[in-house]
């Protein structure tokens, strides 16, 4: 998921004029360029949910499935933006929060909402302006089990497919 993310943060971040996209700490020291930003995943929460999500079948063998999310996952994904002024800042801010689409697909056919939840202004930046934005990834860790389909019913002999 901290790949998808990531993937999908800098898509919006190029598409908006942002080409120098860094993803570690030190690029807080080497990132001069204006535009730039620095996305980073930060530690992932993990909630017990046990909860049944869908039924679905298989298109190759017909056989049906209960998809069940054992726990949920939220990645808080860091976007820290620079440019030489803060209104300029907020316009990228703006722009990467409009693009945002409500959810993406986690690449296994599950249903992953994004919800920005703060922007931070730190102050005391010399050389440029600053916006750190947060977004949180919310995903799960799933289990499908095979439902077993009865036929026929008699007798007290019950035939399984």
């Amino acid at each position: 998921m901290i790949q998808i993310a990531k993937d999908t943060i800098t898509g919006i971040l190029n598409n908006i004029g942002v080409k120098q996209v860094y993803y570690d700490d030190d690029a807080f020291n080497r990132s001069k360029a204006n535009p730039s930003a620095i996305v980073l995943a930060n530690k992932e929460e993990l909630k017990d949910k046990r909860r049944k999500v869908c039924i679905w079948t298989d298109p190759a063998t017909g056989k049906r499935y209960l998809r069940s999310q054992r726990y949920e996952r939220i990645l808080p994904i860091e976007v820290n933006i620079f440019h030489r002024t803060e209104e300029l800042v907020d316009e990228i801010a703006r722009a990467l929060l409009a693009g945002l689409p409500d959810g993406i697909d986690d690449g296994q056919g599950n249903w992953t909402p994004i919800e920005p939840s703060t922007i931070d202004w730190p102050p005391d930046q010399k050389e440029r302006a600053l916006a750190v934005v947060f977004i949180k990834f919310i995903g799960g860790i799933y289990q499908d089990r095979e439902l077993v389909a009865y036929t026929k019913l008699t007798g007290g002999n019950t035939s399984i497919q």
